[in-house]
């Protein structure tokens, strides 16, 4: 026979669960998903952080300074390179320059010189000229004439090794394309210059009385001591002589605005000086000069680079690849 449990022994009734604990119970499961979901994207990318990592340090070659260079060539060579700057200086047409013996005088505004094989020295004294295609001893541009521009060029000491001229001189130029050597100075460079794709090697380094301060000739590719708004990118200069391939020193007034980038730059005592005048030290320290992604040679005396306080010098490394560390010059602060 059957018997119901006792009324105080059964099974209460199922009350119904509010509504607001129902969603409190599925905001929490939704949660907890979201979180699991998070925590294992972390561990799926710390893993592969680490194989990465592993990868990078065991399996292949770290990245040099030159292949992360947005602005210049991963292969310099292709660049700077004395093979590639041979083919970017000089004449296009060597064998059509027409010759003219002793000097040459630019003196008409607005014209345009072409195809010269000067065996003088072309001065300039009109604005407004361009000459291209041409070989010189040297370029003279007068104090007044304004907006010169010299392509394709080769300026050469002529045979003599103690020619005591400078390639291009002073101001308010533009020089693409030229190839100097056997000079004293490769380019005098005193305000709104631009030098581009040119190449200045083997300058004439000179000893003795009345050679220069100290009794030697202070050579340099490319010498500032006054003037703003210079520039001088993609150009190669090696062997400069006896002093450095760029010099800016304000030794004849003040110096403001000079980029030197891109470039290959080797040889002299320091490669790169950028220094307050010891001559003339109440013109100050240049300013606003920017030494950026050059390509630094081993042939120098002493080091690569000297400079004073505010130059920014960044992104500059040996041809290995290697930064340049320059040399903080004392006599400048």
């Amino acid at each position: 026979m059957t018997t119901s449990a006792p009324p105080d022994h059964a099974a209460p009734a199922a009350r119904p669960r509010p509504l607001g604990a129902s969603r409190r119970a599925r905001r929490r499961r939704r949660r907890f998903a979201v979180g699991g979901l998070f925590v294992a994207i972390v561990l799926v990318a710390v893993a592969v952080g680490l194989a990465a990592n592993r990868s990078s340090t065991t399996g292949s070659a770290p990245t040099t300074t030159l292949s992360v260079r947005a602005d210049f060539s991963a292969n310099w060579q292709s660049v700077v390179g004395e093979a590639a700057i041979r083919t970017r200086v000089g004449p296009t047409n060597p064998d059509r320059l027409k010759t003219v013996d002793g000097d040459f005088t630019a003196l008409v505004p607005g014209q345009t010189f072409e195809n010269l094989a000067v065996r003088g020295t072309i001065r300039v004294t009109a604005s407004n000229v361009t000459i291209r295609n041409f070989t010189a001893r040297n370029v003279e541009i007068a104090p007044d004439a304004r907006e010169i521009t010299l392509e394709r060029g080769r300026l050469d000491g002529l045979g003599n090794p103690k020619n005591t001229t400078d390639g291009v001189s002073f101001n308010d130029f533009t020089a693409r394309g030229l190839e100097i050597s056997r000079q004293i100075d490769g380019f005098k460079a005193m305000g709104n210059v631009t030098i581009e794709d040119c190449w200045v090697h083997d300058l004439n380094g000179l000893r003795g009385p009345g050679t220069g301060a100290g009794d030697y000739s202070h050579n340099d590719a490319v010498q500032v001591s006054v003037g703003s708004n210079v520039a001088i990118r993609r150009n190669r200069f090696e062997r400069p002589g006896l002093n450095s391939a760029v010099f800016v020193d304000a030794d004849q007034g003040p110096i403001s605005n000079v980029l030197i980038e891109n470039n290959f730059l080797d040889g002299g005592t320091f490669t790169l000086y950028v220094i307050k005048s010891r001559s003339a030290p109440q013109n100050g320290m240049p300013e606003d000069v920017v030494v950026r992604n050059n390509i630094f040679g081993s042939a120098a005396i002493y080091g690569a680079a000297t400079i004073g306080p505010g130059v920014t010098f960044t992104g500059n490394v040996t041809e290995q690849g290697r930064p340049v560390t320059a040399k903080a010059d004392d006599e400048s602060q």
